[in-house]
């Protein structure tokens, strides 16, 4: 360890004009005399290390710097009196990584490798942490404030790799190998910032949320969690102009929330739940902004691109080729759905045991809201290729065509609670050939109301229009192909 208490400053402060050095004196004594320390630590010398973090913390007010050596391996075999490889960090520190590693050796007792307390405030930049075990932060556990830049955080285990209820910036990192409940956990009080930032290849979720995270530009691909693959959020998130993909689990195999979230820009992609919600999971009372996004490719038993249990709502986004078992290819809702320009096309539920393919909201008590929308290549084995509504379905200005029951269902839409259809195309659809009930168009059951509709070029056994069995108001409308009427 080669320390300079004071050369860098005189260094520095000596080229400077005397009353700009006799300013700097008078600052530095009316601090306390305090002035920033840089320390160079030798290649593997991990007691100058825990020297220098200790000397640092005492060092006052100051924001020591701390330099590791240039690809420099520190390989800590015991804890510190913290319970972590290295002195707690209770005072501003920078660690300067410049590329070296710092590492728990497999043969090592349990422990982290780096804990801040809440006075603690480190930056650290371009390091690897590799090797923690603990149940709570392996790699970081954070109290204070973090900063991470371009840093490596892989082949930790126990709780987290960063544990945080702090402040926590970070970008440019990696995260992978790791075996964890949560790669990266934010508690309640914390506030996190994300950019740029790869979370792959974790058995692990990517990341658990109980504060306020911002994610922008990151990937999170490839994890599998023990519920949620890529994030479970139970606090504030938002996310933009980043990617969630091939990730598994049960329930929300890329998102699953309880709390509030907002996609701008997104791609969730090719995720894999063994329950619901293949692309993003909408627990009750929760909220879901999706803006200019796409959820594609994703397959779950229920809701393959999403399922709703809250409140979701859908801004010029693309809800294609995903698939589920069972219902809801593209959505399954049971809560409250609002989508605005927003395109559900291609996506499939034609398995032996395949239900509605499009969107499927059966309850009583769900809400569908859409204007300007396009349902359309959807294809169900047995149910509904496009849409099916238990409860409220208020459709205006929206394209429903080329959806396809192969067997027992309405291939447009089929319909039992409280529908509107206003100025809306339904078109080239095909109901099921055993379907006995339905038609290829509309099958109505509840109270319907038309306005101002085009219904065209449907084909089903029993009408390849309009089936109509409840109350059904129909104004200013088009339509052509058999019709049948109910009791």
């Amino acid at each position: 360890m080669t320390r300079s208490p004071t050369q860098a400053t005189r260094h520095i402060v000596s080229r400077l004009p005397f009353v700009a050095l006799a300013v700097a004196t008078l600052v530095a004594f009316l601090a306390g005399g305090a002035r920033a320390e840089d320390y160079f630590i030798d290649d593997g010398d991990v007691p100058a290390l825990i020297a220098a973090i200790e000397a640092a913390n005492a060092n006052g007010p100051s924001v020591d710097t701390i330099h590791l050596a240039n690809g420099g391996m520190y390989e800590l075999t015991e804890p510190h009196n913290s319970g972590f490889g290295l002195p707690a960090i209770d005072s501003a520190i920078i660690i300067q990584g410049n590329g070296a590693t710092i590492m728990r050796p497999l043969d090592a007792p349990t422990f982290g490798i780096i804990v801040i307390t809440g006075s603690g405030d480190l930056s650290l930049h371009s390091a690897t942490l590799i090797g923690g075990n603990s149940a709570i932060g392996a790699g970081l556990e954070n109290g204070g404030a973090l900063v991470a830049t371009d840093c490596i955080i892989k082949q930790n285990s126990g709780g987290n790799a960063i544990r945080s209820w702090g402040t926590l910036t970070m970008s440019g990192s990696t995260f992978s190998g790791n075996n964890l409940g949560a790669v990266i956990y934010i508690g309640s009080s914390g506030v996190a910032a994300l950019e740029g930032c790869i979370i792959s290849q974790n058995l692990a979720t990517g990341i658990h949320n109980q504060g306020t995270l911002t994610i922008t530009g990151c990937a999170i691909t490839n994890n599998t969690g023990a519920i949620a693959g890529a994030i479970e959020n139970a606090g504030l998130l938002f996310m933009s102009h980043s990617t969630i993909g091939a990730n598994t689990g049960i329930d929300g195999a890329g998102i699953r929330t309880w709390n509030a979230v907002e996609l701008v820009h997104c791609d969730i992609s090719n995720n894999t739940a063994s329950g619901a919600g293949g692309g993003l999971y909408v627990g009750n009372g929760a909220t879901a902004v999706i803006r200019d996004s796409t959820l594609r490719e994703n397959a779950a038993a229920a809701g393959g691109g999403i399922y709703n249990g809250g409140t979701i709502t859908l801004h010029d986004s693309e809800i294609t080729n995903n698939t589920a078992q069972y219902d809801g290819a593209g959505v399954a809702n049971t809560g409250s759905m609002t989508a605005a320009g927003t395109t559900i096309r291609g996506n499939s539920a034609d398995t032996l045991s395949g239900g509605t393919a499009g969107i499927y909201s059966p309850n009583s008590s769900s809400h569908v809201t859409m204007t300007n929308c396009l349902i359309s290549d959807n294809r169900s084995y047995w149910e509904t290729g496009g849409i099916t509504s238990g409860g409220e379905l208020l459709l205006s200005e929206c394209v429903i065509s080329n959806n396809r029951s192969l067997h027992a269902g309405t291939g447009g839409i089929s319909a039992s609670g409280i529908t509107t259809l206003s100025n809306c195309i339904v078109s080239d659809n095909v109901g099921g050939y055993d379907n006995w009930y339905g038609g290829g168009g509309v099958t109505a059951y509840g109270h319907t109301t038309l306005v101002g509709c085009v219904i065209s070029g449907n084909l089903g056994r029993l009408g390849g229009g309009l089936c109509r069995y409840g109350e059904t108001t129909v104004s200013d409308c088009r339509i052509s192909g058999k019709l049948c009427f109910g009791a």
